[in-house]
């Protein structure tokens, strides 16, 4: 009698207590399968690439004078006491997935005061500017030293180079999104640089430093039609770099460029 009872107290019924040997495989089995679960979660994010220290301070509009251009996208060079050569360069974008080359031409190479919200990484700024009417307005000549925020003429340097990296959507990676880069963030990146927003390229050394190069085509004109199918996806790009100013740029072939 016994027997048959012990063998019947094997069997969960759900209006009865629970058989001690259920019980206790029950407890190990969920034990085992949330440390799994965590070990799991944990190697899959040491695999993840670092969204990075990009910011962005959307509560506070922050007003800049300087030297507007529009070649081959929209930004703005500024007077910068911390900066090489005392003047910084900072991308312009319109608010939402669009770039600001259309708001900005009219001012091209004009002093102007321009009002937006501020993006930064790793020493990179870009300005995302208010749509209000009065956000982008000239300056008196006298307010602004123009001789002095005058683009730096072109130095090539190494050329051609071969570089590895991702083609980036700059105003998602440097602080509008987390991450603002890799595959998952593709088709956003697709849809802000097809909007007029410069496409980048961005390198990483051994040490996981990382480096900005803005990418024009081998003539000096907007690349956005030829990043978009690129955009981050690993990429090795032969090309041919130069310095404006404080501004690395990268000259492409799309035929150049290859999918790693």
């Amino acid at each position: 009698m016994s027997t048959d009872q012990n063998r019947h107290d094997e069997f969960f019924v759900g209006y009865l207590p629970t058989p001690q040997r259920v019980r206790r495989f029950a407890i190990a089995a969920s034990i085992s399968l949330v440390a799994g679960a965590a070990l799991v979660g944990i190697v899959v994010a040491s695999m993840q690439q670092s969204p990075g220290m990009g910011t962005w301070d959307t509560s506070t509009a922050t007003t800049f004078d300087g030297l507007a251009l529009v070649d081959p996208y929209a930004m703005l060079r500024v007077k910068d006491t911390t900066a090489s050569g005392g003047v910084s360069t900072i991308l312009l974008v319109s608010e939402g997935k669009f770039g600001a080359a259309d708001r900005i031409r009219p001012f091209h190479g004009k002093a102007v005061r321009i009002r937006g919200t501020i993006l930064r990484r790793d020493g990179r700024r870009m300005l995302e500017v208010s749509s209000e009417d009065n956000a982008v307005e000239l300056l008196n000549p006298r307010e602004s030293a123009l001789s002095e925020l005058a683009p730096a003429p072109r130095s090539e340097m190494e050329s051609p180079v071969s570089l590895r990296g991702e083609m980036i959507d700059p105003k998602c990676y440097i602080g509008a999104m987390k991450p603002g880069g890799g595959k998952t963030h593709k088709a956003c990146a697709q849809l802000c640089v097809g909007g007029g927003i410069p496409p980048m390229f961005v390198t990483r050394d051994s040490k996981g430093r990382e480096s900005y190069f803005l990418v024009v085509l081998q003539d000096g004109s907007a690349a956005n039609e030829a990043a978009i199918p690129f955009l981050g996806d690993p990429t090795e790009i032969i090309g041919e770099l130069e310095l404006r100013g404080d501004l690395n740029v990268l000259r492409i072939d799309p035929k150049k460029i290859v999918r790693l």
